[in-house]
């Protein structure tokens, strides 16, 4: 009886997952670099246009000159916080897989992080990173 306790504890602390303190991040489409840059240019657009109608309403002027200076401030305000979101958000990447190659040029083997999940097709998936490159 004690060996097999014995057997069947050996067995679940290797089939167990790992606990690292690390983040997994998955991305869908729309979490793509590009399109959320896009997403914020389009809003920063859209805010500046309805700040330079609520001005030109205000003013109870017709100058295209504020359309165009609100439309444009809008446009570069929306790329930047783009921008800045996008460089500051976590890689995601995982430095646990198989072979980890370092910014020095030095490569170690580790055991890969296995991550299960459900897609949203409600399929079964199963994935362990291979190799980890930081430069």
């Amino acid at each position: 009886m004690k060996q097999r306790l014995i057997v069947l504890f050996a067995v679940f602390a290797f089939a167990a997952p790992m606990s690292f303190a690390d983040v997994q991040i998955v991305r869908d489409d729309s979490e793509n670099p590009m399109v959320s840059i896009a997403k914020s240019t389009f809003y920063g657009a859209l805010l500046g246009t309805v700040v330079s109608l609520a001005i030109m309403l205000v003013a109870g002027g017709d100058d295209d000159d504020i359309f165009k200076v609100s439309f444009a401030s809008g446009t570069a305000l929306g790329l930047g916080v783009g921008i800045y979101h996008v460089a500051t958000r976590p890689s995601g990447g995982s430095t646990h897989a198989l072979l980890n190659i370092k910014p020095d040029h030095t490569a170690n083997l580790a055991i890969p992080q296995i991550g299960i999940g459900v897609s949203r097709r409600n399929e079964l998936r199963v994935s362990a990173p291979i190799l980890a490159w930081n430069f």
